[in-house]
């Protein structure tokens, strides 16, 4: 698991298995075990919510001593240096989070095509656009924020499949810098 190489000393790995009754997913619960005790594995299916569901059940088991609050989902693969190359981003309290480059392909994919990656240049050029004019919405495949920040928003609405758009949008309203 990618996680258990971060270059990074302080950070635990939540993982949530929520979509399926089925116990297909006990392989990973094991795993989690082998990774140690900064590995915690939690089944809770059915949980209502979508993933935001799922996040906000995650928060509120996340260490209490947290301060960002980072996401990845299940079908990303993270680099070794993530952690370390993107916490300087958070000194003091003006930042509201990063959206991390999503990586592709996924080790075992095919890799995409011209086409593919045309839209996703696009897609990025825009990104950093956005970014440095402050009006950037949070993506959650791959994203940091301030725990405090997420907290004073009310977490990640459950009623929304776009979870981390709709945080996003929450932050720059409250005036959460996202550049």
């Amino acid at each position: 698991m990618p996680l258990a190489r971060l270059g990074y000393a302080d950070f635990e790995v939540l993982v949530i298995a929520h979509t399926s009754r089925r116990p297909v997913w006990r392989p990973v619960e094991a795993h989690c075990a082998q990774l140690g005790a900064r590995f915690r594995f939690f089944h809770v299916a059915p949980l209502a919510g979508f993933k935001a569901g799922a996040l906000n059940y995650a928060l509120a088991r996340t260490a209490p001593d947290a301060e960002i609050i980072a996401v990845i989902d299940s079908d990303y693969v993270v680099d070794a240096r993530w952690l370390r190359e993107l916490m300087p981003g958070f000194p003091g309290m003006r930042g509201r989070g990063h959206a991390g480059r999503r990586g592709l392909p996924r080790r075992g994919t095919r890799a995409p095509s011209g086409h593919v990656l045309r839209r996703y240049r696009g897609f990025f050029t825009s990104h950093d656009h956005r970014n440095e004019r402050n009006a950037i919405i949070q993506h959650g495949t791959m994203t940091m924020v301030r725990r405090e920040q997420l907290a004073s928003c009310g977490g990640w609405a459950q009623w929304c499949i776009t979870e981390d758009a709709e945080l996003g949008l929450r932050h720059l309203r409250a005036g959460f810098d996202a550049s």
